[in-house]
């Protein structure tokens, strides 16, 4: 029996299922531009949630060729501010150094400036202060090809939640690549199956 007697025997809806299957991609369900631009969408949840700690690993491998360098702090200040019903804290400083004679300041913190926030930075301040109150010294970490680039904490801090966020934009984004470019049964083929069903 051949292949065409194959498919005459098979029952009607299998026959349809089997000769009716396009992705919605294709069959015109919504429009291309409207799915281009849903998996844009989750493709660049996960690339912004990813980026934060790509960052982070390339700025603490830069930073590990850094020397220590002694400061001057000008400005070591905490300013608080109420965000959602709550008190949170800003920490402004600002110090000097010289490196080769040469004067420099600089106010950066960590690798990043807009990360780590909260404790992190809580800590740095706390341990700033102490150090400046009690006339110790305080080291900064200063970039010796680029005496401009200094920072205070040059360690890296990872934040799960982005990873967490990461992992279900891509869950997403292969779902709704999975859904559109997967074969499934045109809409009025769907509904023809069903009945077909129903009779079966």
């Amino acid at each position: 029996m051949g292949a065409a007697d194959l498919r005459a025997a098979a029952p009607p809806g299998r026959r349809l299922m089997a000769a009716g299957r396009t992705p919605r991609w294709t069959s015109g369900e919504e429009p291309k531009p409207d799915i281009i631009v849903k998996l844009a969408v989750f493709l660049a949840c996960a690339v912004f949630c990813l980026s934060i700690p790509a960052r982070q690993w390339l700025g603490w491998r830069a930073a590990q060729s850094y020397v220590a360098v002694p400061v001057e702090m000008r400005k070591l200040e905490k300013e608080a501010y109420s965000y959602k019903g709550r008190l949170e804290y800003r920490y402004h400083v600002e110090y000097e150094y010289e490196v080769a004679g040469r004067a420099y300041r600089s106010s950066k913190m960590f690798l990043m400036d807009d990360f780590p926030t909260g404790q992190p930075r809580a800590c740095l301040y706390e341990s700033l202060r102490q150090a400046h109150e009690a006339h110790a010294p305080i080291m900064a970490w200063v970039d010796p090809e680029k005496p401009a680039n200094a920072l205070l904490d040059r360690e890296a801090y990872d934040d799960p939640m982005y990873f967490i966020f990461a992992g279900i934009a891509l869950a997403v984004l292969l779902g709704t690549a999975a859904y559109y470019f997967v074969p499934c049964q045109p809409k009025p083929a769907r509904k023809r199956l069903q009945r077909l069903n129903r009779s079966w």
